[in-house]
Parts: C-alpha cells; sequence; structure tokens
C-alpha cells in the first residue's frame, strides 16, 4: 500500500490555496447515503451539507476521496485531516482521521441527524493551530465542547453588592471561545473572524471576557437558576435567598489534551476593594434532581475573593455626628472626613445643575460621587441621637442622610458597635439582628430598610434619608451618661467603617445634670400626693 501510495500520480484539478489546511471528505454514508431509495437525490443528503461545505472552505482546502489518503508537497500530516465512517480507511495515517458516525435511512434519521453541525464548530475550532497532528479526534465532541456552571456567593454577613454589580472577568490559557451562555452575557463579543461562515458565531472569543448579570425580565430561554438580579448580591443575613448568583456557559476548549479542563488566570470580581485568589481543585459537585439518583460533575473548583476597605477607595465614604439632649453641643463630622473643597478628587455642588446625568438602562460602571458641598465632603452623613431618658430605659434615634446626587443606596447596610445593644428592647422602622462577634459578648448589631417602605436611600434632597428609633433597657451597674458612654463605638454603612468624631467632642454631661434627673420623679410623687389629698 505504501509503494502505490508514493507511485499514484495526483492529477491537479485546481490549484492549491497558499495557507489553507487540507479537509478529506469521504463520500458514501459520510456525505450521502448511496444504497437508499428516494424519489430526489437531495434526499439522500446529509442535513447541513451545504453550510458544512461552505464554512469549512474559507479555511481548508476541500478534497472528495474514496477512501484514500495521499499527500504530497502541499501538505502533509500537520495540516490534514481526514472525515470517513470506517476507521480502516486511514489506517496509514490514524492521527489525521476523524471518525464520523454513518448517515443512513434518511427518511427517519434526517431530523436527528446533527452531526455535521457540530463537526463544523469542531473544523472552526482547529484552524488556527499549527499542528493538528497532535490532537485527538476520537475525542473530537467532548474536546470540543463543554459545559460550565458559575455560582458566585456572598458569604459576607452584613456587606451586599449594590448596582452596578458583579462584572466577572479571567484570561483564557489557550484559545478557548464562549459559544452560549445562560443567565449571563458577556460585555464584549470580540473578534469572532476565524469563524466566518458558520452557520452561527460564538457568544464571545475574547481572550479576556468580561461577564456580567442579566437584569429581571430577562427572556424565559436565556435563563438559569439563580441568575437576573443584575450583578446584585444580598448579605447573608438581610436575605439569604439572594445571595447567590449563578449562570451557565458552553466553552469550545483547543486545549490538546481533551482530557483536562484548563482553569483560567487571573480572576477578578470587577468590584472595587476585591481581590481574588488562585483557583482551588476540591471534590467534585454532586446534585440530584428528586433526590434518589445523584450525578457528579467532571470538575469543581473553588475560587475565594476577599475585600478591603482601603483598596476599595483611598478616603472613606461615610462619617459620623453626634448630639444629646442633655447639651446644646453637637460634635459634627470632622472636616474633611472624606475629602476636602478644593483639592483633586473631591468634586461637590451646592445644587444639582448640567453636571447630572440620567443614568442608562444597563449602566456598568458606577458613577463617581458628586456630593453636596459641606465641611466633611462624605457621600453618607450618620447622626446618633440621644433623644430621651426614662427611669429603666433610654431612646435614640439614628438618621441616615444621603448627600450624593449620582447614586441611590438601595438595600443598605448600618453596623453599630455599642455596649448596650444586647438589651435593645423596642425599634422602630428599621430591621435588626444582632452580629455576636465576641462569644458570648453581644455589642455589634445590623440594621437595614424595611422591604419597599424605606429599603432604598434616596439621592440627596427631602427624601434622601431615613431614620429609626431605638429604646435600649439601661443595664444596671453598667448604664451611664458619663464619659460619652451613650454613644457607639464603631458604625459602618454598607459595610465601610465611617468617620467617628474625636472623643474630646462628644457631648458632656453637666455636672448638675444627674442631680436633676433624680430630683425630678419625687417632685411627681409630692403633687400627684397634694391632688390626691384635694379630691
Amino acid at each position: 500500500m505504501r509503494r502505490c501510495v508514493d507511485q499514484y500520480k495526483i492529477e491537479l484539478r485546481n490549484p492549491c490555496r497558499q495557507g489553507k489546511k487540507l479537509l478529506v471528505l469521504d463520500i458514501d454514508y459520510t456525505l450521502f447515503d448511496h444504497r437508499s431509495t428516494a424519489g430526489n437525490p437531495l434526499q439522500l443528503m446529509r442535513p447541513f451539507l451545504h453550510e458544512f461545505l461552505t464554512a469549512a472552505y474559507a479555511k481548508y482546502g476541500i478534497g472528495l476521496q474514496p477512501a484514500v489518503s495521499c499527500y504530497n508537497q502541499f501538505y502533509s500530516s500537520k495540516n490534514t485531516i481526514m472525515f470517513d465512517d470506517l476507521r480502516r480507511n486511514f489506517a496509514m495515517n490514524a492521527q489525521n482521521g476523524l471518525i464520523i458516525k454513518p448517515f443512513k435511512k434518511p427518511h427517519s434519521s434526517r431530523d436527528s441527524d446533527h452531526e455535521l453541525l457540530k463537526l463544523t464548530t469542531y473544523l472552526l475550532a482547529i484552524a488556527e493551530l499549527d499542528d493538528l497532528s497532535n490532537l485527538d479526534h476520537n475525542n473530537w465532541q467532548s474536546f470540543s465542547e463543554y459545559n460550565i456552571k458559575v455560582s458566585i456567593y456572598n458569604f459576607q454577613q452584613f456587606r451586599h453588592v449594590d448596582r452596578p454589580g458583579w462584572k466577572l472577568g479571567w484570561i483564557w490559557k489557550g484559545d478557548e471561545v464562549i459559544w452560549n451562555m445562560w443567565g449571563a452575557e458577556a460585555i464584549y463579543q470580540g473578534n469572532c473572524s476565524r469563524f466566518k461562515g458558520a452557520p452561527e458565531r460564538p457568544h464571545c472569543c475574547e481572550k479576556e471576557p468580561v461577564i456580567i448579570d442579566l437584569l429581571p425580565g430577562t427572556p424565559f430561554n436565556k435563563q438559569f437558576s439563580n441568575c437576573c438580579k443584575g450583578g446584585e448580591l444580598s448579605s447573608m443575613i438581610q436575605d439569604s435567598s439572594k445571595f447567590l448568583s449563578a449562570f451557565r456557559m458552553n466553552v469550545g476548549a483547543f486545549s490538546n489534551n481533551s482530557t483536562n479542563i484548563n482553569m483560567p488566570d487571573n480572576i477578578t470580581l470587577g468590584l472595587p476593594g476585591y481581590t481574588c485568589g488562585p483557583p482551588v481543585q476540591v471534590q467534585p459537585t454532586k446534585t440530584s434532581q428528586d433526590g434518589r439518583r445523584w450525578t457528579e460533575t467532571l470538575e469543581t473548583w473553588n475560587v475565594t475573593c476577599m475585600y478591603s476597605q482601603f483598596r476599595a477607595s483611598p478616603s472613606p465614604k461615610c462619617c459620623v455626628s453626634l448630639s444629646s439632649f442633655y447639651n446644646s453641643t453637637i460634635a459634627k463630622c470632622p472636616r474633611c472626613s472624606c475629602g476636602c473643597q478644593g483639592l483633586p478628587g473631591a468634586k461637590c455642588v451646592n445644587r444639582p445643575g448640567d453636571e447630572l446625568q440620567l443614568p442608562g438602562d444597563r449602566e456598568t460602571e458606577e458613577p463617581s460621587p458628586l456630593v453636596t458641598c459641606t465641611r466633611h465632603m462624605c457621600p453618607i452623613g450618620i447622626h446618633w441621637h440621644v433623644k430621651e431618658s426614662y427611669k429603666e430605659y433610654w431612646r435614640v434615634k439614628i438618621t441616615i442622610t444621603n448627600y450624593n446626587f449620582v447614586k441611590n443606596y438601595s438595600d443598605w447596610t448600618l453596623v453599630v458597635q455599642h455596649p448596650n445593644l444586647q438589651s435593645l428592647t423596642q425599634l422602630f422602622s428599621f430591621n435588626y439582628h444582632p452580629l455576636g462577634q465576641y462569644g458570648n459578648i453581644n455589642d455589634t448589631g445590623m440594621f437595614w430598610g424595611i422591604n419597599y417602605y424605606n429599603d432604598m436611600l434616596l439621592s440627596t434632597g427631602k427624601n434622601g434619608n431615613v431614620q429609626t428609633e431605638m429604646v435600649l433597657h439601661k443595664d444596671e451597674g453598667v448604664f451611664t451618661f458619663r464619659e460619652g458612654w451613650t454613644f457607639p463605638r464603631r458604625i459602618s454603612f454598607n459595610g465601610d467603617e465611617c468617620v467617628m468624631p474625636s472623643p474630646d467632642e462628644y457631648p458632656r454631661l453637666p455636672n448638675r445634670a444627674h442631680r436633676a434627673a433624680a430630683s425630678r420623679p419625687s417632685i411627681v410623687v409630692f403633687a400627684s400626693l397634694l391632688i390626691l389629698a384635694a379630691l
């Protein structure tokens, strides 16, 4: 056979196109069913044949052979691939042969035969490789495509992900492309010119794709479980049903090793302050539809992303002011807490004007803060006011004010550290959950708005604030109005710590205040006795 091949003279009908690879096609049972009967020869043609040949011709020279392998000075094993339904027909060049499913009985198999459509994708995927002889064509179906499910969990107790949401990015190790996606989409499709002529182009051909969540109301056929929240993720305490986002994608991989799924590098979350570590392979995930049969994924990888306030922003985003009923002094937000007027990066206006622009429906970048001109220049201000004192209880009012003209804060959170929070008796207008970060010491709690009432902190204006009042029990032997004990130790808004006033500026208890407070109940009792005696 080798001698016959070497002595065979090839008659060149059309000149070879420089730079194109060679595709050798068998005819019988590969392109046509030549033995079945039909009223029209077109009925014996394999489905998608014209689309297949048109797409393949853009990248390959096409040769039709009755199962004979020939090479000349134009082609070699490095740039040739052969399709046949019988393995023996390319026994001498096994590394270049691809076994195709035989096409028989077209009347019954026409609707279910998609072999050429799948092979079109495979041919275009490997067209740019320098050497085809290193590929294992035996596993071409699993080699060319695989499905990936990506799940993003927010395990933080009090820090959520607000709009515009997460933007997941990475760098492919090879020449992978994303053929299709459900539950998310790539921002840019990229250059997919190498798939010119394919029945459909990939969803994304970028080497460094950036993926964003779909918006609510996405058509059902593009949705995936736990998708379509616009990139928002709730904290675990606020809503445990919305701290997960997931999507599925169909990836075409062009690695020489078809049994390995190469995890991409440099995974990023696209959120300020978050840094992601390298992928770590863990035990494969097991899933079940009915609890009876369990299926297992091929591979599962974990990537952990950590948050740093210092990496998120060079300056704080909120400040705290303090006041009380027993002193007219107000401890204002420290000057230049979040910036100083006139310095670079500090942009403020006294009233909104032409500087404001309406956000787009699908904005992917958070606008830079444009705040009201104040001494502190913070987008958010929190005021803590000690309002009243009762015999066994005391009352506090908390006001959160939005000074940012260009942002509404949805699903906001407020974390307060105060030693008397363990004795919180009643709360108005807010939700509350103790965090208990120090074992039995419960001095830290989380506040957030009530759905459809005040869970949205609107931009600056008369409605740009939310308020609550809470009643706390005076713990015996602990409670005191002295030395600023009634004021919080730390406050965080949306997970970022706020700037507190200096303790020297706290409203102090006057020297006579504790005596006046102690004598007031005796006066009331004495007056009541006089009234009763008169009756």
